[in-house]
């Protein structure tokens, strides 16, 4: 696989993580100081997990586990394995979900492919809709804060209401 998702060493995976969460905070998408990531290492691999504070309100639950294909220490070289980027909206719910494929004893009869969980979360929806997302063109971590920081702006006026009324 080539393009975003292909194989990366570690250090340099990383390096592009923290390049990208530092120009977020500059354009005002993450809150100063909220990348609450950590990283622990696995069973062949590093989990990044924790929440991610975002303008208006937004709240990005990460869990990413990157496989350690070959190599150790900086030079190792990594690739996703698994993912879930959730992001809710304070005080109103589940916006959307983006899920690697996952058939597992957590999850038994759940989607194989790459996919998109979607919530009307303005009109309280929690059941939500579910697409495939291509494997090859799926979003990094960036791009799913700034698709739910372009979702707030659109609709930061209704959200307002909603949470004053609330």
């Amino acid at each position: 696989m080539a393009g975003k998702h292909a194989p990366i060493e570690v250090g340099k995976y990383f390096e592009i993580h923290a390049a990208a969460m530092r120009a977020l905070e500059r354009a005002g998408r993450v809150l100063r100081g909220c990348d609450g990531l950590t990283v622990e290492p696995v069973a062949r691999g590093l989990l990044m997990s924790g929440r991610i504070q975002c303008a208006g309100g937004i709240t990005i639950d990460v869990a990413k586990r990157l496989a350690i294909l070959d190599g150790e220490g900086e030079s190792a070289i990594v690739q996703t394995a698994a993912y879930t980027y959730h992001v809710m909206v304070d005080g109103l719910g589940n916006l959307l979900r983006y899920c690697g494929p996952h058939d597992d004893e957590a999850h038994p009869g759940h989607k194989p492919f790459h996919h998109k969980h979607s919530y009307d979360v303005l009109r309280d929806d929690v059941e939500g809709t579910v697409a495939t997302v291509d494997a090859e063109t799926r979003p990094t971590l960036a791009e799913v804060i700034t698709e739910a920081c372009a979702w707030y702006y659109e609709h930061a006026a209704e959200i307002e209401v909603r949470r004053g009324a609330k």
